[in-house]
């Protein structure tokens, strides 16, 4: 053999063993992913659980779906540049809440807003950091070096 054919040959090694080396790297990246990926799964679980309406006793408005949903359009609302009093005001004048806010004051309704507002606030910023976590720990996924192609070019 050359020494341009032996240097050429070592060339084409190297480049087999850092194309293996970065895949080992991505393979170890994906394990890590995994793992923190199952854990926010099982918060995200947990958390579900959380927020899923109770079946026993009488219907929790507040801290059911009709609070959750209140407190999401009202938040919305509230991005917009409206207070919680107009928002809810204007939440008061469709269906379905006027059919529920019929014989309620607006003082009663801001002071169980608030409550709502505590109960599920936390719960939203916890999904929302889960969510934000989930979309951080996503490994690059560039293409892979082919070490198939490199072992048929030597």
């Amino acid at each position: 053999m050359t020494p341009e054919e032996m240097a050429h040959l070592e060339q084409r090694r190297q480049k087999i063993r850092d194309a293996i080396e970065k895949l080992e790297q991505r393979k170890q990246s994906k394990k890590v992913e995994e793992a923190t990926l199952l854990e926010l799964i099982n918060r995200l679980e947990v958390l579900q659980s959380k927020i899923a309406a109770k079946p026993t006793g009488r219907p929790p408005t507040w801290k059911g779906p009709a609070g959750c949903e209140t407190v999401e359009i009202v938040e919305a609302m509230r991005r917009q540049g409206s207070s919680i009093a107009d928002a809810l005001r204007r939440l008061r004048s469709g269906p379905p809440w006027a059919e529920w806010w019929a014989d309620r004051s607006e003082e009663e309704l801001q002071t169980r807003y608030h409550e709502a507002l505590k109960y599920w606030e936390p719960l939203f910023n916890e999904l929302r950091e889960i969510e934000d976590s989930i979309a951080e720990n996503r490994v690059d996924d560039s293409p892979l070096p082919d070490v198939k192609r490199l072992l048929r070019e030597g």
